[in-house]
């Protein structure tokens, strides 16, 4: 039984690759024929200093990467986001998920520009809609279990229009069983194609993403999680010429997992910066079995 519950860290899947936490090994994949409903929202804190000049700063919420604020201008900089998110998964096949999910944002963001002009900004903007298709290539045995992921990004919102399809995420996560922990590497690669943005030719650096995770079974309906979450983006660019920096940063992650009922899930995370310019993410979130309730 703790083998089923320690499962719950199991990185959700790769391109997640942070505190997601599900209730099971079992629960990894949604059932065959089946529906569930992803749901939650994650708050964003994140102060800079200095000359900024970063491409978008992504914050994951449940399945998807959302890019929130970006800095050009010399300032001092101060944001707080709320990042709400919905989506649905089905159980295309015993080892195979399609699913979908859509996101939106109300972002305050306080700048200071050059020691002068102080200035305050909120903005709510519907963020981003993705496809995604999850696969069960190897089913724990006398080895690792593996998971494989494609993502795209149907329409990503920019500073000033949408882009439709111009950002996809490949990826994959091994994990291992050990009662009562789990074990778990996720690694993901998010690949930004060129797009327009308020007349101007953008491209947002590419991200790689790497998540080493081990779970733990306090009891049948509590999980704890610990990790780090160690990201690399690619420096971004206007009309074809360099704006922005590469840069990593590397991530602290924290989670707790709570089956409150045998249809819902819900799930507890934090993850903070510890190197490089990163910020604060607290996320609460929820998957809901619908139909029959499913045995075990």
């Amino acid at each position: 039984m703790l083998r089923r519950v320690v499962g719950a860290m199991l990185v959700a899947t790769a391109t997640h690759s942070s505190a997601q936490v599900l209730p099971s090994l079992e629960e990894l994949m949604t059932a065959q024929h089946r529906w569930r409903v992803d749901t939650g929202f994650a708050y964003f804190n994140q102060q800079s200093s200095g000359a900024v000049a970063t491409g978008p700063i992504y914050v994951q919420v449940g399945p998807q990467f959302v890019p929130i604020a970006t800095g050009i201008l010399p300032r001092n900089r101060n944001i707080d986001s709320i990042i709400g998110y919905v989506g649905m998964r089905y159980g295309y096949s015993a080892d195979t998920e399609l699913s979908f999910s859509a996101a939106g944002s109300y972002t305050n963001e306080r700048t200071l520009l050059e020691g002068r002009s102080v200035s305050s900004e909120n903005s709510w903007k519907y963020s981003t809609l993705s496809l995604t298709a999850s696969h069960r290539l190897l089913r724990e045995d006398d080895h690792p279990g593996l998971l494989a992921i494609f993502e795209a990004g149907a329409i990503q919102r920019g500073e000033h229009e949408a882009a439709y399809f111009k950002s996809y995420t490949l990826g994959s996560t091994i994990y291992r069983t050990i009662d009562p922990l789990v074990l778990s590497l996720s690694a993901s690669y998010r690949l930004n194609l060129k797009r327009s943005d308020g007349g101007m030719a953008t491209r947002p650096g590419n991200l790689l993403a790497i998540n080493p995770q081990i779970g733990f079974a306090v009891n049948e309906s509590v999980t704890m999680l610990g990790g780090f979450l160690w990201q690399a983006q690619q420096g971004g660019s206007i009309f074809g010429r360099c704006c922005t920096q590469r840069s990593t940063r590397t991530s602290l992650v924290l989670g707790l997992g709570y089956r409150a009922s045998p249809r819902t899930s819900l799930s507890l995370s934090t993850s903070s910066n510890v190197s490089g310019g990163g910020g604060v993410q607290v996320s609460l979130g929820a998957v809901i079995k619908l139909g029959a309730t499913f045995p075990g």
